[in-house]
């Protein structure tokens, strides 16, 4: 039975700032940081040329289907800028998820519990990254924990029809957001199917509805591009098993340091001595979820033959938070809240610090697109003729030309090993990446520590 406990008003203020610092965090940032390389092809590529090009291009996995389509949305919010526009979805999923999460453990552990998880967890690195990023990992996060929610729910009362109905549904929008939404989606089916085998049946039912029903949405994708462009693009393309298998471990490790923002080694060893601790109390639950968990990852990348960027799985943040607290629950329940909130939102604040500090280094670890391009962009903003060698700014520049109006430009991009500025007369500005830029003459309007910028 789970413990009850009363709080003072006090009390209830700080659970209130529990959930007011995550909120308030990505406010800020979405309002603080520029736009990024991800957000400026989403907006180019499919939230102005509308409805139908989100739902029927698939040029990359840049676009998370479902939340193109929603910013075609967005995009019409009065008052707000274009970026604040397209991450306004994020904002809202990302308060969603908070209050989901929280009351998912409150229902299924403790109220403890959930206050500890849910405040932990929406600030860990990339859960504060992708809470105001134009991106669908928000919405996939929030679908995760909906799932997990109905899993639960399902494997302590199975019988009722309405808790597959709502897993079916969390999962179709998932899936709908991201195709490897196929990874949590596997990881919720085998945790159910190995603590409510009664209900196979209705699992195998679900299972066949949910990919007939993702089939049936994907279809205009797959009419006009084929469907190699879901699962034979180049994203995705199968490396040996040999490779896989001996680059999995060093991967693994630097998955969960850039998901959680904190050293691998830490992440490692809590979860470490929680494993043991889990396996030692003997309960059935919490060691199938922790298997589960654990080992499908390393599964499905060994079959599947990938090492796909750390923000497929974003939705660990919440797993990993978990398996932590777990076995720790009876303790958690006992601390008065007195000291329990206090010790909550001292890691909250130090994790968003944390998130401060590593941040713009992030932005700009893609060759220098996103806050070295925020600064560089104002300088050359105009309606002019570029050229950009091998560099990545010309998404975020064509983002913030149209968001300011201009018409009349034109941007050239090349891939040379060795350009001069030299003999490049007719373009008004020249973006040359430093270790490909031969000039020797002109010389350079603006420097960065990645690009020589020339001007005619």
């Amino acid at each position: 039975m789970k413990a009850v406990h009363r709080m003072s008003l006090l009390q209830k203020l700080g659970s209130v700032l529990i959930f007011l610092i995550p909120v308030l965090t990505a406010f800020f940032y979405a309002y603080t940081l520029p736009v990024s390389f991800d957000e400026a092809v989403t907006y180019l590529y499919f939230t102005q040329k509308g409805f139908t090009a989100s739902i029927t291009n698939y040029p990359a996995p840049n676009n998370h289907v479902l939340h193109s389509l929603l910013t075609n949305a967005t995009r019409y919010i009065p008052l707000l800028s274009t970026l604040l526009k397209l991450r306004i979805s994020s904002l809202l999923f990302s308060a969603a998820t908070l209050v989901v999460n929280y009351q998912f453990i409150k229902k299924h552990f403790s109220q403890k519990m959930a206050l500890s998880a849910a405040g932990v967890a929406s600030v860990l690195f990339l859960n504060c990254y992708y809470s105001y990023m134009s991106r669908g990992y928000e919405l996939v996060s929030l679908c995760f924990i909906l799932s997990l929610f109905c899993a639960f729910t399902i494997i302590k009362e199975p019988n009722p029809n309405k808790n597959w109905v709502l897993l079916g549904l969390f999962s179709v929008i998932g899936f709908f957001t991201v195709p490897t939404y196929l990874y949590p989606f596997i990881s919720i089916n085998c945790f159910i199917v190995l603590l409510q085998r009664k209900t196979l049946w209705k699992q195998v039912l679900l299972v066949g509805c949910v990919l007939l029903l993702v089939f049936l949405l994907y279809l205009p994708i797959i009419y006009a591009n084929g469907l190699e462009a879901l699962t034979n693009n180049t994203y995705v393309k199968p490396l040996p098993l040999y490779t896989v298998l001996r680059s999995l471990p060093k991967y693994y490790l630097i998955t969960l340091a850039e998901i959680t923002g904190i050293p691998w080694v830490v992440i490692v060893l809590l979860l470490l001595f929680s494993c043991y601790l889990i396996f030692r109390s003997k309960d059935k639950m919490a060691m199938y979820f922790t298997v589960i968990f654990v080992v499908t990852p390393l599964l499905f990348l060994s079959i599947q033959r990938v090492l796909p960027y750390a923000r497929v799985f974003t939705y660990y943040n919440y797993i990993i938070v978990l398996l932590v607290l777990l076995p720790l629950q009876q303790k958690i329940d006992k601390v008065p809240y007195t000291l329990l909130i206090p010790i909550i939102l001292t890691l909250q604040i130090g994790l968003v610090l944390n998130f401060n500090w590593k941040i713009y280094s992030y932005e700009d670890k893609d060759n220098a697109i996103n806050i070295t391009a925020s600064k560089l962009i104002p300088k050359i903003l105009g309606n002019h003729k570029y050229l950009m060698n091998d560099v990545l700014l010309p998404y975020n520049l064509e983002f913030e030309l149209k968001d300011k109006g201009y018409t009349h430009y034109t941007i050239k991009e090349t891939s040379y090993k060795k350009i001069s500025a030299d003999t490049l007369a007719d373009y008004d500005y020249i973006v040359i990446k430093k270790e490909e830029d031969n000039t020797k003459n002109k010389q350079a309007f603006y420097q960065t520590d990645y690009y020589s910028v020339y001007a005619n």
